[in-house]
């Protein structure tokens, strides 16, 4: 019981850091977009 507890707790961090990691994706690449824009 413990354990599948842990196991929900793990994959919920574990979803916030995906979501976390894509959103600074899109930004990182809207920033080099803008970036390039210039020249």
């Amino acid at each position: 019981m413990v354990i599948n507890n842990l196991l929900s707790f793990f994959h919920a961090i574990m979803f916030d850091w995906f979501l976390l990691a894509f959103l600074f994706l899109i930004l990182l690449t809207s920033i080099v977009r803008i970036y390039l824009n210039k020249f």
